[in-house]
């Protein structure tokens, strides 16, 4: 779903203050993403055989958690659906100074200074300016996905170290405390994959998400959703394939950015996805669009049946380096909670509904040091 649509039906609440997205990908493409990221950690030298073993046997569950945040969320009470809008997207445009190059030398590493880069930029260049009354609606247009990263990365990360520190030797170890720390971490593990996931669609980190600015509205679900689901059943060897062939988090991400933290990952993502922008709006202009959006009148587009194989390089391309950044995410919290034991814990758990996760960064330095 685009945030057109969820605009309207915002508007229809009573909440017209936001205009973001709930979908990025559609279902079928968070699925891959995080699947690709569970076989992508199981071949990595860096991890136990116990946690690759553990990721693989919990891919189908974590696909589903990946869903949850644009399925289980979006149907939540209101407070629920206004929180959890803008965690979904970053519109770089609205939160770097204008003039500057995007780069991991002018993204905003706290709350504070993304609301200082969008002040500086209402007062300076009303065309980079978010809409809305006042800095909190600003902020809400503007979208903080990559805090959400870091957000959930960060619990996860808790998670596993509190586990790291029990010795099951001891007369105090218990259990089924530990398995129960392992299905919370997992549950966020899954969430932590939608988000990822979002940042690998480079609509979602532009402030013309929609194709809108460019009279080519409509793209968002058409790409997407529509186009996604034409896909072959072999997506995921496709994405698998080309992600364990090409590294993209380390060509990408790493080599481009040198991300040291889950904020910066996420930063780095968001960037490298930004600058093919463009490339899709081409692909749509060329393969996919008839006729420009006109008021009241719908875009007129080619079936995506028809067009799916002009938009599947991008597309694969797109979602390895959101798989391959969410197993680099998943590795990490991993590594620095102390890599905890996972031998003879089994977990059986497998929420369907999970409770929303409150965002808590909005007033305080949410960079992980460690």
């Amino acid at each position: 779903m685009n945030r057109f649509f969820v605009s309207l039906l915002v508007f229809v609440l009573g909440f017209a203050s936001i205009h973001s997205p709930l979908f990025a990908w559609g279902q079928r493409g968070h699925e891959v993403i995080t699947i690709v990221a569970a076989r992508l950690l199981a071949e990595d030298p860096r991890v136990s055989e116990d946690f690759a073993k553990l990721m693989v046997s919990k891919e189908h569950m974590l696909a589903h958690l990946a869903n949850t945040p644009d399925t289980v969320w979006r149907g939540g009470n209101n407070f629920v659906v206004q929180e959890n809008a803008p965690t979904h997207f970053i519109d770089l445009e609205f939160v770097y100074p204008k003039g500057k190059k995007p780069s991991m030398a002018v993204v905003p590493m706290t709350i504070a200074a993304l609301e200082a880069n969008i002040k500086k930029n209402c007062a300076e260049h009303q065309d980079v300016c978010p809409a809305g009354d006042n800095m909190k609606e600003k902020l809400r247009r503007a979208g903080h996905v990559t805090f959400r990263v870091n957000q959930l990365a960060t619990r996860i990360e808790a998670y596993l170290r509190e586990m790291a520190m029990q010795n099951p030797k001891s007369k105090s170890f218990k259990r089924s405390e530990q398995v129960e720390r392992l299905n919370k971490a997992l549950l966020e593990m899954g969430l932590l994959s939608h988000f990822v996931g979002d940042l690998g669609n480079p609509l979602h980190t532009s402030s013309n998400y929609d194709g809108q600015l460019s009279k080519q509205n409509g793209l968002h679900s058409f790409f997407e959703s529509r186009v996604v689901d034409a896909f072959d059943l072999s997506l995921k060897a496709e994405v698998f394939n080309y992600a364990k062939d090409r590294e993209p988090f380390k060509r990408q991400v790493l080599g481009a950015h040198k991300p040291e933290n889950y904020l910066e990952m996420a930063y780095g993502l968001a960037l490298t996805s930004h600058v093919r922008v463009e490339d899709l709006l081409q692909l749509d202009r060329k393969h996919s669009l008839l006729e420009e959006y006109k008021p009241m009148q719908k875009t007129k587009r080619k079936s995506p049946e028809s067009v799916a194989k002009a938009y599947h390089q991008f597309a694969v391309e797109q979602l390895a380096l959101a798989a391959d950044t969410l197993k680099e995410l998943w590795i990490q919290t991993w590594l620095r909670s102390g890599k905890p034991g996972l031998s003879g814990l089994h977990s059986y758990d497998f929420p369907t509904s999970p409770e929303f996760i409150e965002v808590d960064y909005y007033h305080r330095d949410v960079i992980s040091r460690r």
